[in-house]
């Protein structure tokens, strides 16, 4: 509606101007008129500046610009988050997952917590990217709907001897001892009839153990939640022989297949 005023506003200053131009060159050169012709030319230049219009539409078109931009950061964002085949395995760099799923998850975060990055410097995990962000999201929409009016969420990944681990915290009401246990239980949910299916955090169990990973949460009243995700970097034969002690290393181990 703004742009559309600011538009007419100055469609018609611009018509009036015209029609001033036009009455100039068929004037006879009266120097009366064209004088009264030209104090309407300035007082339509000082309308101009007084409503500040060009200035105003520059600001709208700068304006417009941006959120162009934002639209193209978000579609790419879809993108990558969808990733189109949900089943699709692929290296990927968690630390770009969780940017996706904030960037999904910006207009219920934005009114409810400031973000705080701590990323490491973690190499990339061979996973579905689709079902990975899934979780993201999940954690992060359940973080901000613990915290009642301004909180902060904390995101921190590190690369471990054989996992990368993401913890997600928040600083918001925390979680009752006795309902820990049953978080991850499918339908299981203490959210209002309507607000929550409290299939959010089962599927996120499922996603995890399904890679190979594990997901832990700890949580104090008054405090706030962590959700600690650990996503293997190597198979379950390389895992083995790492905890057995057979090799010291990923590395020996692909040595010895050679």
């Amino acid at each position: 509606a703004l742009v559309n005023e600011q538009l007419d506003t100055l469609a018609s200053l611009v018509d009036a101007a015209a029609d001033q131009a036009k009455l100039l060159n068929e004037s006879d050169r009266d120097d009366i008129v064209w004088n009264d012709q030209l104090s309407t030319v300035a007082s339509i230049a000082q309308s101009l500046h007084e409503e500040d219009v060009m200035i105003e539409m520059a600001e709208l078109l700068k304006a417009s610009v941006s959120g162009l931009d934002r639209i193209a950061e978000m579609v790419l964002s879809l993108k990558d988050f969808s990733r189109l085949d949900r089943k699709k395995v692929d290296q990927v760099n968690l630390n770009e997952g969780l940017d996706s799923a904030l960037m999904i998850a910006q207009n219920t975060l934005k009114h409810k917590a400031e973000v705080v990055k701590k990323y490491g410097d973690i190499p990339p995990v061979k996973c579905a990217p689709s079902q990975i962000n899934q979780v993201f999201l999940n954690m992060l929409v359940n973080a901000a709907q613990a915290i009642e009016e301004w909180g902060t969420i904390t995101l921190t990944t590190v690369a471990k001897r054989n996992h990368v681990e993401v913890t997600i915290e928040d600083d918001g009401q925390g979680i009752p001892e006795d309902v820990l246990p049953n978080i991850f239980n499918p339908f299981y949910t203490t959210k209002d009839v309507g607000e929550g299916t409290g299939l959010g955090l089962a599927i996120s169990y499922q996603i995890i153990e399904q890679h190979g990973g594990e997901i832990s949460v700890e949580s104090t009243i008054g405090q706030g939640t962590r959700f600690t995700i650990s996503l293997p970097l190597v198979s379950d034969v390389e895992v083995k022989m790492l905890k057995s002690g057979v090799i010291e290393s990923i590395d020996e181990y692909h040595l010895e297949e050679q």
